[in-house]
């Protein structure tokens, strides 16, 4: 009587990436794609089928992954958020070891966010459209806005021996929200007074409010 022979077991392909890799690394090329374009067209001048062609995957991967291009431009939004306070994490934590006179530290800081403000500020214009109306926008803002005011009562909690100021909560949301306004006034040109002179008064602001000590820097 004739035997079957065992059938041989299918070795894997070991060039072939994992279902579960390639859809990672598909979608991080989406994401690499939509930023790349909005950064360049901004989010009306940009569609699906661009920014398939530029991630090189057929347009229907796309909304594999995506539902719109609006999802996706949140996503970037978010990321983008992301990079922003670890760049502030990590340079804070570099400025707070050089053990800088107070003032310094301030201006430093502040000179920190507006340079890691301006690799990002591109997506604002657009995301301020889509915010009108739109409650999940809305409440994006309000996460991030309560995130930064987190970041800065972290800071403040690293040199809490020297402040004076009492809520230290407060504190917080004071020299988050002031810092934002001066930022987006400097990043979007909406005023004609110098970024200079705006910085150097916002230094002076917060080394007095924190500080409870008058500006010590030569005018």
């Amino acid at each position: 009587m004739q035997t079957e022979e065992p059938k041989k077991e299918k070795k894997p392909d070991k060039f072939r990436l994992p279902q579960q890799q390639r859809s990672v690394e598909t979608k991080q090329k989406l994401m690499e794609a939509g930023l790349q374009l909005f950064r360049e067209k901004g989010y009306f001048q940009t569609n699906a089928k661009e920014i398939a062609k530029t991630a090189g995957v057929a347009t229907g991967s796309f909304y594999s992954y995506y539902t719109d291009k609006r999802q996706l431009f949140v996503e970037v939004y978010r990321s983008c958020f992301t990079t922003f306070q670890r760049m502030l994490d990590d340079g804070i934590n570099s400025l707070l070891a050089l053990q800088l006179e107070k003032r310094e530290l301030v201006q430093r800081v502040i000179l920190l966010i507006l340079e890691a403000h301006h690799q990002f500020d591109f997506l604002e214009p657009d995301l301020n459209i889509l915010g009108e109306g739109d409650e999940e926008l809305q409440q994006i803002f309000v996460d991030i806005n309560e995130q930064g005011i987190l970041l800065c009562r972290i800071f403040l909690g690293k040199i809490n021996q020297e402040l004076q100021v009492e809520d230290s909560a407060a504190a917080a949301a004071i020299v988050y929200f002031s810092t934002r306004r001066i930022i987006d006034l400097i990043a979007h040109a909406q005023t004609t007074i110098p970024e200079e002179a705006l910085i150097g008064s916002l230094t002076d602001m917060m080394t007095a409010y924190l500080f409870g000590s008058k500006p010590s820097a030569t005018k």
